[in-house]
């Protein structure tokens, strides 16, 4: 699963972008110069191409990849001056982190394996609580720098399983 998703990444990403594991199963992606739209679009790509990974074990079962994916987006700007306000980007390494993950537990809490962008919280929010679809706020289409974190789980024919649980391939 690991080699995989490290192949994909390989394949799809640009030579500026900058892959790590955090441990287990998390990971980190930073995009540098990239939309929020874009980062949204390449995450739900490597997610399609991660499930359509099969893994065969000896016992015939076959295994699938699901991913939860949190990001957040912070411009040169806001990096450079620190500048946190209602509306504005993260200030700080530490709170860039923070909104990825806040973002990737919203999606773990919420049915897992899908995309979410940190400033769409609160739309998602919403949208869950009146039970209808809310339209996503402009995004901009100035590039900027997106941090991702995200979760890798594995399904079987039979059932799935998360970080924490065994599964023996």
């Amino acid at each position: 699963m690991l080699a995989r998703l490290g192949a994909l990444l390989r394949e799809h990403a640009r030579e500026t972008d900058l892959a790590a594991r955090l441990g287990g199963e998390e990971f980190a992606l930073i995009l540098p110069a990239t939309t929020k739209a874009d980062t949204g679009a390449f995450l739900r790509r490597l997610r399609e191409r991660l499930h359509d990974t099969e893994i065969l074990l000896d016992d015939g079962r076959g295994l699938r990849i699901t991913a939860s994916m949190g990001y957040t987006i912070a411009n040169d700007r806001e990096l450079a001056t620190g500048a946190e306000r209602q509306g504005a980007g993260p200030s700080s390494s530490q709170e860039i982190l923070r909104r990825a993950d806040e973002a990737l537990y919203w999606v773990k809490r919420n049915g897992r394996d899908a995309v979410m962008a940190w400033d769409d919280l609160n739309l998602a929010r919403r949208s869950l609580m009146t039970g209808q679809k809310a339209k996503p706020k402009h995004q901009s289409t100035k590039p900027a720098h997106s941090l991702i974190k995200a979760t890798l789980g594995v399904t079987t024919n039979s059932h799935q399983t998360f970080p924490g649980e065994k599964c023996t391939a």
